[in-house]
Parts: structure tokens; C-alpha cells; sequence
């Protein structure tokens, strides 16, 4: 059974030994490692992996300067959830050094390739598997919160296998 550090350490590897980012990492936990993953990188399958646990929207988060950037959603109040947590506009603008950033829902084929299937089909994608195992381990706000352990826990709709206690934490 896959674990947070299996995820880690295929992080570390995706980078060539020269790159800067690298040493940044290798002084980070294993959740950090994986939480920069979903923030830089693989937010798709992070945004597909919430989508399915709450049921909130994906967004689309461009700008001017660097077009389309990131995916995360967006909860009924307003708020948004990515890898990091809640993140707000301004807070994005920052991350991704822009002036402005603008929300909009993903194309339908932008995501397609992330979930390798149509909404019919049962079934999962490796990637969206290692993401349901990192939200399911995260301990910050809201990933430790009872509320959204519990939704977490929960069988996620066309997955190959209701989580495990072995997969994750589970709700107090």
C-alpha cells in the first residue's frame, strides 16, 4: 500500500540534482513535500480528489501574465481550497506573483486527463488515488478538522476501493 512518503520521495525524484528547488525540499517533512507537489504541480489531481470529496466546484485560476496556473475549489461560501488550505484571491496573486488572478470552471477536457474516464465509469487514476491518500493525511485547516475528516472518510464516488485506515487518518 502506497504512503505519504512513497509520494515524497517521487517529488524529490521528478527534480534533476541541480535544480534549487531541491534543496528546499529535502529539508521539508513528507507532508510538505507533498503539499508543494499539489500547490506547483499536480493541483489538477488535487482539485479532482476534493471535487469528489465535497462536491464543490473546480475554478480555474488564470491571470494576465501566465494564463491558466492553478485548480482548487471553490466551497458554497465563497471560499477557497487548494493543497495549502484556505487561500484567498489576494493571497493567489501573491503565491503566483501577479497583479490579478480570475476564477472560472475548467474546461471539460482540461481535467480528462487526470481522471482517464468519463463520470459513468468506475474507476481510478493513480494520481487521483495519491491525491485522496494526501487529503486524507494532511493536518492542517480544514484537512484536520473533524468536519472534513469525516467527509474524507466517507467512500469517494468512483473509486476502486472505500479508504482504509491504512490509507489515511480517520475521524476522532
Amino acid at each position: 500500500m502506497r504512503t505519504i512518503s512513497d509520494i515524497a520521495r517521487e517529488v524529490a525524484d521528478r527534480l534533476e540534482a541541480g535544480d534549487e528547488e531541491l534543496g528546499r525540499l529535502e529539508s521539508m517533512s513528507d507532508l510538505m513535500k507533498v503539499r508543494y507537489m499539489y500547490v506547483s504541480g499536480d493541483c489538477d489531481a488535487f482539485a479532482v480528489a476534493l471535487h469528489r470529496v465535497t462536491g464543490w466546484p473546480i475554478r480555474r485560476v488564470s491571470s494576465e501574465e501566465h494564463g491558466s496556473m492553478h485548480r482548487l475549489v471553490q466551497a458554497p461560501d465563497g471560499r477557497l481550497l487548494d493543497a495549502a488550505g484556505w487561500i484567498d484571491e489576494r493571497e493567489l496573486c501573491r503565491r503566483y506573483s501577479v497583479a490579478r488572478v480570475t476564477l472560472s470552471p475548467p474546461g471539460g477536457e482540461e481535467l480528462a486527463y487526470v481522471l482517464g474516464l468519463d463520470d459513468d465509469e468506475v474507476g481510478i487514476v493513480p494520481e487521483l488515488f495519491d491525491a485522496m491518500l494526501a487529503l486524507r493525511t494532511f493536518d492542517w485547516a480544514p484537512f484536520g478538522e473533524p468536519e472534513f475528516m469525516s467527509m474524507a472518510a466517507r467512500p469517494v464516488v468512483g473509486a476502486d476501493e472505500p479508504p482504509t485506515a491504512e490509507a489515511g487518518r480517520q475521524p476522532d
